[in-house]
């Protein structure tokens, strides 16, 4: 699961001398040219400039450096409206597989999450409703669409969303650079999205390593980033997106 993943990454962190800022909002960043000044909101209310040498923008679909750069966000918004939610489970379900059960009138798709608990998707019939979901909605779709004889109980995650199919029209504008739901968003359909933005951070980080070291063509680096992931990330959408529909 994310979490886990996040908790081995964030130890790695620490181990060398990093470490992570939470409750701190990025409240713009400029080039400047030889360096990227931003500027932070913390939680107290107090303001801090920051100066740094790249910026990499890892900040999530409504990202704040995507914003502040002259890049579009090119793509499409699903008007099918999707519930979500993590659950344990009482009747007869095999370990460690991902399962797709439909019905004449829809389809629910489960997954393993940790050890006992299940994560549901099922689509809403009212594309307009986005109140949040209750474990008795996703109980209904799973007696509806099957599998039969299953009970929810115990959630622990309860989600509606809709789906974005976008990618940034750039990754690398100067010194900033778009890493991950940042650069582009898609259906969970497939589960590459984690994957895709830890390749993307891993690609950007050994060609910052050797800029930083002294070696190779500085700008031929930087956007190497650029070329070499957009083509990926928009592999990634089109797969996605073809398993939603399927």
């Amino acid at each position: 699961p994310q979490s886990e993943t996040e908790r081995l990454l964030e130890e790695r962190l620490v181990e060398l001398g990093g470490e992570i800022e939470r409750g701190v909002e990025l409240v713009d960043a400029v080039d400047e040219n030889d360096r990227v000044v931003c500027r932070l909101l913390h939680a107290d209310g107090r303001e801090e400039t920051v100066s740094a040498a790249w910026l990499a923008g890892c900040d999530g679909a409504r990202s704040a450096v995507r914003r502040g750069m002259d890049v579009t966000f090119e793509g499409v918004t699903e008007q099918e409206n999707y519930v979500l939610c993590d659950a344990r489970v009482e009747g007869e379900f095999v370990e460690a597989k991902i399962m797709v059960s439909w019905s004449s009138r829809g389809a629910v798709a489960i997954f393993p999450v940790t050890p006992g608990v299940w994560r549901f998707f099922s689509q809403r019939r009212d594309t307009e409703d986005l109140s949040p979901p209750t474990l008795e909605e996703m109980q209904h779709y799973v007696d509806e669409h099957g599998p039969q004889g299953v009970r929810l109980y115990d959630s622990s995650w309860l989600s509606t969303f809709r789906i974005n199919e976008r990618y940034a029209g750039r990754f690398r504008q100067g010194r900033r650079f778009l890493l991950g739901d940042a650069a582009h968003i898609h259906s969970p359909a497939g589960g590459q999205g984690m994957n895709t933005g830890i390749q993307d951070a891993v690609n950007l980080g050994w060609k910052l390593g050797l800029i930083f070291s002294g070696r190779g063509d500085e700008e031929l680096l930087a956007e190497s980033y650029h070329a070499e992931r957009q083509p990926v990330a928009r592999d990634v959408i089109k797969g996605a997106s073809q398993k939603l529909r399927l």
